[in-house]
């Protein structure tokens, strides 16, 4: 059986939380090298090149992981959980966003982007939290 996050030491839960996040981007990024060899063209067009794009995942599941694993205690009811999801995707969002964006973060368009497109760490963290909520190993 394995051991819940709020089983571990601070250490082994922040390598765990790192580790998942790395596990999303090798998820994100062979999902992203099939589209790019199955020719959609849908990377080259957003401004990224396949090799970018993966950095960017990979950099965005350490920087995320690392941020849950340390916010974790925070996680023990919903809307903490969200909140640290939320956070945990910002900085990933920064960046895209500031490559995609025309103009960057001075574009106008590039703030409510970016804090929109965060609140799929909220979900990511209240999924997180039903997987391993008050009956399911908390």
């Amino acid at each position: 059986m394995t051991m819940s996050p709020n089983e571990m030491t601070v250490p082994q839960r922040i390598l765990y939380c790192i580790a998942f996040g790395v596990a999303l981007a090798t998820l994100f990024s062979v999902w992203v090298a099939v589209i790019t060899v199955l020719g959609s063209g849908a990377v080259e067009k957003a401004g990224f090149s396949l090799a970018t794009m993966v950095a960017t995942y990979y950099l965005g599941g350490l920087v995320g992981g690392l941020i849950v694993g340390v916010f974790w205690p925070l996680t023990q009811n919903v809307v903490g959980a969200a909140l640290v999801g939320y956070v945990a995707a910002l900085p990933f969002y920064v960046w895209v966003g500031a490559v995609v964006v025309d103009g960057g973060r001075s574009s106008p368009g590039y703030w409510p982007i970016v804090l929109i497109s965060s609140t799929t760490g909220a979900a990511m963290g209240v999924w997180l939290w039903r997987d391993w909520g008050p009956k399911r190993g908390r």
